[in-house]
């Protein structure tokens, strides 16, 4: 599967700056030994300034080397955790006494089931909600899939993941242990830390 950019969106553009070449070298070498170590940005053989529209997609964020939130930014602001968006609805319907939302900027409703749009991991998740996902808190990695998931499809275009990604980030390296091959051109995959982090980060989950 090819995992590149949209088309649509502009191209990840990086140039090293200068002197940083012998460090970035020693980085990819510690990376060789010891695997990654942290969050998978470590992939870089240089450090590189990010566009702020692709710094938060797989691609951008497995080359750029610079997760740092202080100093300037770089990125956008990250997305909306999955507690905000477990309020972030519209009423739809009743059904069997129960009420149903869509989740604003979609056609996800809270009655709709994970497993529509995700592999399951084991029998229990045949059960779980997109409303069920989102209530297991910020920190529960199903939560922070549902979260980005969503936010991918109602923002969509730069500055975030496409939705066929969030889902192949969960299929292959969460559901599986396929692993996901964040840039098409390079053989590095990403497992369940990886991934983990890359939701974290998107989510502004700092713990």
């Amino acid at each position: 599967m090819d995992n590149s950019d949209d088309k649509t969106q502009a191209p990840y553009a990086a140039h090293g700056a200068p002197g940083q070449a012998s460090a970035a070298l020693s980085g990819r070498r510690r990376l060789l030994r010891g695997g990654l170590i942290g969050a998978p940005a470590l992939l870089a053989l240089k450090s590189s300034p990010v566009l702020a529209c692709n710094c938060k997609k797989p691609s951008g964020f497995s080359v750029s080397g610079n997760l740092s939130r202080t100093g300037s930014k770089v990125c956008l602001d990250p997305g909306k955790k999955p507690s905000v968006w477990a309020g972030n609805k519209t009423y739809v319907k009743k059904v069997n006494n129960v009420s149903i939302y869509k989740y604003n900027g979609t056609q996800i409703l809270s009655s709709t089931l994970f497993t529509e749009h995700f592999a399951k991991r084991n029998e229990a998740d045949l059960t779980v909600t997109f409303a069920a996902a989102l209530a297991k808190g910020d920190n529960d990695v199903q939560a922070m899939a549902a979260a980005v998931y969503l936010e991918a499809l109602a923002v969509g275009g730069p500055g975030v993941p496409r939705w066929d990604m969030v889902r192949d980030m969960w299929n292959q390296a969460i559901a599986t242990s396929a692993g996901y091959q964040p840039v098409s051109s390079h053989q590095l995959r990403w497992y369940s830390t990886e991934v983990v982090n890359y939701l974290k980060y998107l989510t502004n989950n700092k713990t």
